[in-house]
């Protein structure tokens, strides 16, 4: 009886295969929703970035108000990386995603 049960469990588990190829899927949706959720956190991140490039404070004030822009672009560009890993989860293809970093926060603004 032990045998029996034993064996109908191993083959109801399927593939270590298949189990991967779910995760692909449930990260792949996940990552959308993170990004979706985390794209206007880019604006300060751009922002921080664009200022320590300046040398004086006025090209430091200058990098604050150009990453500004600058995040608001990634900020849409990230969402739409979202909605797109979201919509196209249970496809394969696109396991890397549309954009790098794959997370907003995979990436120190302050470049420690």
């Amino acid at each position: 009886m032990l045998f029996f049960f034993s064996s109908i469990v191993t083959i109801w588990a399927g593939s270590t295969e298949d189990e991967k190829m779910v995760d692909q899927h449930v990260y792949k949706f996940s990552r959308g929703v993170v990004n979706m959720g985390s794209a206007p956190l880019e604006i300060p991140k751009q922002m921080i970035r664009r200022a320590q490039d300046g040398k004086t404070a006025a090209g430091q004030l200058a990098g604050y108000l150009t990453g500004a822009v600058t995040g608001v672009g990634w900020t849409f560009w990230r969402f739409g990386s979202g909605v797109v890993d979201v919509f196209s989860a249970p496809f394969t293809g696109n396991e890397k995603g549309m954009i790098t970093p794959e997370f907003v926060t995979d990436e120190n603004p302050l470049g420690d």
